[in-house]
């Protein structure tokens, strides 16, 4: 019996992305949540929000002080943030000796690294892409497609 639960126990690990077993409480999954959808766009949208597009990397000295917000990506991170991260469509590669104090939220991608570095909270990643538009004021805002999936707030 215990050979068959081990087996079986193989099976599964062996089909999760390699940043999923990295770590305890990191999770990779298909499927974005519409409550998830939400979440991310508002804290995109948030003013607080210290904000990247495209392209981004922060290198071994950098400290940034804040909640981080990428659109598109890839981010590559080697310094520290204090703060929480979002990146949105985009892969993130977390290099040895990255800090994150809060959690690392990616929509639309993978993340490698986890294991070299340090995340504070929960690092989740979902490879479902999140479909929006900017609005005039440059927020981001979910297409109706995404919207119809997301329950009203």
């Amino acid at each position: 019996m215990r050979r068959y639960l081990s087996i079986a126990l193989l099976a599964i690990l062996g089909g999760l992305p390699l940043a999923a077993q990295e770590r305890a409480d990191s999770a990779w999954r298909s499927d974005l949540p519409p409550e998830v959808a939400r979440e991310v766009t508002d804290f995109f949208n948030d003013p607080r929000t210290i904000h990247f597009s495209g392209r981004t990397r922060i290198p071994a000295e950098r400290v940034v002080d804040g909640d981080v917000a990428v659109l598109g990506g890839p981010v590559t991170i080697a310094g520290q943030i204090r703060g929480r991260v979002v990146v949105i469509n985009g892969d993130v590669e977390l290099l040895r000796g990255a800090s994150i104090s809060g959690g690392l939220t990616v929509v639309g991608g993978r993340v490698s690294g986890l294991a070299d570095a340090r995340v504070g909270g929960e690092a989740v990643a979902y490879s479902e892409r999140l479909r929006y538009r900017r609005d005039q004021s440059e927020r981001i805002v979910l297409t109706e497609s995404q919207r119809r999936r997301a329950p009203e707030a």
